[in-house]
C-alpha cells in the first residue's frame, strides 16, 4: 500500500498492528516536498547511560519554531536508544 502526496510521490505505507502507518523516511520525504526551506532541529534534554530524552523542533525559513515534540527511549528496550529517541521525536 502506498500514498501519494501533492507532488505525485508515491510514499510506501507499513501495515503495523492491522494500521497504515507511513515510516519517518517517507514522512521526511513528504516534509521535505511540502516545505523545502523549512528545517528540523534536534537535541537531547537528557542523555544518560541507560536512556535519552530528544526534542525535535520545526522551523520555517526565518528560524521561527513552528512545533515541538519530546521522545523518551530506554536502553532496556532498545540498544539504539538514542537514535530511536531522536527519530521518535522528529516523527511526531
Amino acid at each position: 500500500m502506498s500514498f501519494k502526496t501533492g507532488r505525485g510521490t508515491e510514499l510506501q505505507l507499513l501495515n503495523l498492528k492491522g494500521k497504515d502507518y507511513l515510516p519517518v523516511a517517507q514522512r521526511l520525504v513528504w516534509f521535505r516536498e511540502e516545505k523545502p526551506l523549512w528545517g528540523i532541529e534536534t537535541s537531547f534534554l537528557a542523555l544518560e547511560a541507560d536512556f535519552a530524552i530528544a526534542k525535535a523542533e520545526v522551523k520555517d525559513e526565518n528560524g521561527r519554531v513552528i512545533a515541538s515534540a519530546h521522545k523518551r527511549e530506554d536502553a532496556k528496550h532498545f540498544p539504539d536508544f538514542m537514535e530511536k529517541a531522536e527519530t521518535g521525536a522528529i516523527g511526531r
